[in-house]
């Protein structure tokens, strides 16, 4: 029998004070980018047990060099650098198009092996049925695009345990195929689930630390409205 791990980060609107994206992100397996991103670590360590457990995120646009912003940046960590046999970590950004509190747009990826290692990413749309999971989700082709690093370690952690380096994955996406137009780009929580589908259970999630409440890109006016870049939150 398949294990299975998965991330899940949903979206609706939810506005505090406004964070200016600092620079843009390069794909390129290094998470030296981040460091001057807005980017939140799991306030415990080891806190959910094997391929539940995650270290921490972040969130980022384009905006240092093009307004409005065209292309969101979205990094998570795990706590695993390997998974044993067939064994996946699986993870998923859910977005909120129409500012319902509903799911529209799912973005996937698949990691697996010993070292782990990126296996596919994949964009799915959504049936807007649901505030915690991607509805009859259909694949389509777009923009995403993922690289992970199975050695981060030093400054380039987001939390530093006495467990050796983590796994950390990057992903682009265009603010276009995350359904913007105008306004913001709205995320909920994110979760691990119980598989690679991006409709699965979740189990350890991520929420704002000082309000239980989400994250919103604002491309056009800055980049992110707090708490966008994940700049207080926890993983429950």
């Amino acid at each position: 029998m398949r294990e299975f791990l998965g991330i899940c980060m949903v979206g609706f609107l939810f506005t505090a004070g406004t964070a200016q994206a600092q620079n843009d992100v390069t794909l390129d397996g290094s998470m030296a980018d981040w460091a001057d991103e807005t980017c939140s670590a799991d306030d415990l360590c080891d806190d959910f047990t094997g391929q539940q457990d995650s270290k921490g995120a972040c969130i980022a646009t384009d905006f240092a060099s093009i307004q409005p912003a065209t292309t969101a940046y979205l990094r998570f960590d795990f706590d695993d650098t390997s998974v044993p046999g067939a064994n996946t970590l699986d993870g998923c950004w859910l977005v909120d198009i129409n500012q319902n509190d509903n799911v529209d747009i799912a973005l996937c990826f698949s990691l697996g092996g010993n070292p782990v290692a990126l296996q596919e990413t994949n964009l799915f749309t959504c049936n807007d049925s649901s505030t915690t999971t991607c509805g009859n989700p259909t694949a389509v082709t777009r923009s995403e695009a993922c690289v992970a690093n199975n050695n981060t370690t030093g400054g380039e952690k987001l939390l530093e345990c006495t467990d050796g380096a983590d796994l950390a994955i990057e992903c682009s996406v265009l603010l276009t195929d995350l359904g913007w137009s105008s306004g913001n780009v709205t995320l909920l929580k994110s979760c691990t689930s119980t598989s690679a589908q991006p409709n699965s259970a979740a189990f350890d999630c991520i929420l704002d630390a000082s309000t239980g409440q989400p994250w919103v890109l604002n491309p056009t006016t800055g980049g992110n409205t707090l708490p966008v870049e994940l700049a207080t939150f926890i993983v429950e």
